[in-house]
């Protein structure tokens, strides 16, 4: 089911997420691109609570921040993602300003 598809997709982003997967939008591995000559992979993980505060979380540290939902796009402090598919078990969305690619999420906890 496509996120604009979806009636209570707040309710379904609501929890914990986390990367567990990255493409291209060509749905290669993402294994031939680089950054710093090294294999580019995606670290992730998003809680979004029902008062638009959310937790953004990667190796450079943790942000308490808050998010909003504007049709298909998401933005998470200054990060900006298209929603691309959102189900109770998984979300996938774009990046809209680094390599472009899809990031899959998995729904880890409530």
């Amino acid at each position: 089911m496509s996120f604009c598809q979806t009636k209570n997709f707040k309710n379904e982003l609501l929890g914990i997420w986390e990367a567990y997967n990255k493409t291209t939008l060509d749905g290669e591995d993402g294994s031939d691109l680089t950054l710093d000559g090294e294999p580019f992979t995606i670290e992730l993980k998003l809680i979004f609570h029902d008062d638009e505060r959310a937790t953004f979380e990667n190796p450079a540290g943790k942000v308490k921040t808050t998010y909003s939902v504007k049709g298909d796009t998401l933005k998470v402090s200054y990060f900006t993602y298209s929603i691309v598919e959102v189900s109770k078990s998984q979300l996938v969305i774009k990046e809209e300003k680094l390599m472009g690619g899809l990031i899959y999420l998995k729904k880890i906890g409530d």
